[in-house]
């Protein structure tokens, strides 16, 4: 990885370390917890990408793949009690997500203790990590890159027209965003969420950090805090209160719930792509959240 970015790997022993750091951090940054310190920064359509090459005629097409869930995943929704705009792709996106379906974004937040509290989850044999982005960083190299001339929040680079011109399939351009969904569930409310968004969907996360201009790449714009796997139970234990996942039976129910739609949908639709299509390619790999008791 650290040929490809510029981050700053800052290796430390405890909790208390780590969290002196990034409570420094907080307000300019957003964070994103991962129970493995080795793992790429790559998005869930970027996985699903690992597993189709080589295997699929022409190649993984990241973006045609986008377009066909978007509008799967809408149709199948169409019971979903008070659903984001149609053209609001990015609280389209952002639901998917909710849902553990693959989309282009990549999970961040404004919390370093929700940021950690993921990285904490899994007990793994391995060292975690928590990135922190600086935000100001990001959405300036993204402007330059767009020829913006006034500054855009996150929320307005979500806006459905922004988002649209900046992250257009047709003129794709190497960048990452920093973009905010209008449309959250209570659980990404929660988690304080916001996601980083590649400009060309058409190639991995990395990549479009790699095409970031030098003279963005400023230091500090990313840090990457390592913490030996010990520490894990001292961050659970530090952030008990935050119950961030719902409980498990919680989840088994919205899984059986949004299976049922999705099923309903079928029948509503007619030929549809999201039974004959896209649902046994998740359902292969693993990735069909809907029916994944850890979903």
């Amino acid at each position: 990885m650290t040929d490809l970015l510029w981050e700053e790997t800052v290796p430390l022993g405890t909790w208390g370390d780590a969290k002196e750091l990034l409570n420094k951090l907080k307000g300019r940054y957003v964070f994103r917890g991962m129970a493995d310190s080795a793992w790429k920064l790559e998005t869930s359509l970027d996985r699903i990408g690992r597993f189709w090459n080589g295997e699929t005629k022409g190649g993984y097409r990241r973006a045609d793949c986008e377009e066909e869930l978007i509008d799967s995943f809408q149709r199948a929704s169409t019971v979903v009690q008070s659903p984001p705009a149609h053209d609001d792709r990015v609280s389209w996106l952002a639901l998917m997500r909710h849902y553990g379906l693959p989309s282009r974004l990549l999970d961040c937040t404004t919390s370093p203790s929700v940021a950690a509290y993921f990285a904490g989850q899994q007990d793994l044999d391995c060292d975690l990590a928590i990135w922190a982005f600086d935000k100001a960083a990001f959405q300036r190299s993204a402007q330059a890159s767009c020829g913006m001339l006034s500054p855009c929040t996150p929320l307005e680079f979500g806006d459905g027209a922004v988002f649209s011109a900046t992250f257009s399939k047709s003129n794709p351009r190497r960048l990452i965003a920093l973009v905010d969904a209008g449309h959250k569930s209570p659980r990404q409310e929660a988690q304080q969420g916001l996601f980083l968004c590649p400009g060309d969907v058409g190639c991995p996360f990395y990549r479009n950090l790699h095409g970031i201009p030098q003279e963005s790449r400023t230091k500090g714009s990313i840090y990457k805090v390592v913490l030996p796997r010990g520490v894990r139970n001292e961050i659970l234990a530090d952030l008990k209160g935050l119950d961030l996942l719902p409980p498990q039976e919680e989840v088994e129910k919205l899984c059986t719930e949004l299976k049922e739609r999705l099923e309903q949908s079928q029948k509503n639709h007619g030929h549809f792509e999201w039974k004959v299509v896209v649902k046994p390619i998740l359902k292969r790999y693993g990735l069909l959240g809907v029916e994944l008791a850890d979903h």
